[in-house]
């Protein structure tokens, strides 16, 4: 079943993991505190996590995915997770 996310602005899309992969392997990266090998480790394994919390829902909203991957990140680099949250406010 295709789960659908409720965007901030109210439309709608499906749900793509990869989105979720991305925006944390930025994070990473763009923190400049970890490696790449490590990034890809960090965040597949949030993606999976997120995956797995989505597939328990018919519809999400985009800020709650937002808040569990950027907690997640936070526990696991600090500087990661605040390069997350911070990339948002900006965007």
């Amino acid at each position: 079943m295709e789960k659908h996310i409720v965007k901030r602005r109210g439309g709608e899309e499906h749900y793509d993991e990869r989105k979720v992969y991305g925006s944390c392997y930025a994070a990473c990266l763009n923190s400049k505190t970890c490696k790449r090998r490590e990034a890809e480790e960090v965040c597949a394994g949030i993606a999976d996590d997120v995956t797995a919390w989505v597939d328990e829902k018919e519809h999400v909203a985009s800020d709650e995915i937002f808040g569990r991957v950027a907690n997640a990140l936070e526990t696991r680099d600090k500087n990661a997770g605040l390069m997350y949250r911070t990339h948002r406010d900006l965007s």
